[in-house]
């Protein structure tokens, strides 16, 4: 759940760091979007740019520390 709020987020055009626990985890849910943001793009829904400018958008970490400017911080569990 955690993958597409933060691909939405990006898509949308704000700068998104996802936060997890392990540095595997946050590999696993940008794998997810990778795979998402493809599926788009095969589809014409987006444009290989747009696809690009979002993955660009996003950037992940295991600290807190990371979130401290962030005007919004959204939580989501499974």
């Amino acid at each position: 759940m955690g993958a597409g709020i933060a691909q939405v987020a990006a898509s949308a055009g704000f700068e998104t760091i996802v936060r997890e626990v392990s540095d595997d985890l946050i590999t696993k849910g940008f794998a997810s979007i990778e795979k998402s943001l493809a599926k788009f793009a095969e589809k014409g829904t987006i444009t290989a740019a747009q696809q690009k400018e979002t993955r660009g958008r996003l950037q992940g970490t295991t600290t807190f520390a990371e979130l401290k400017d962030c005007d919004i911080v959204i939580e989501a569990n499974h």
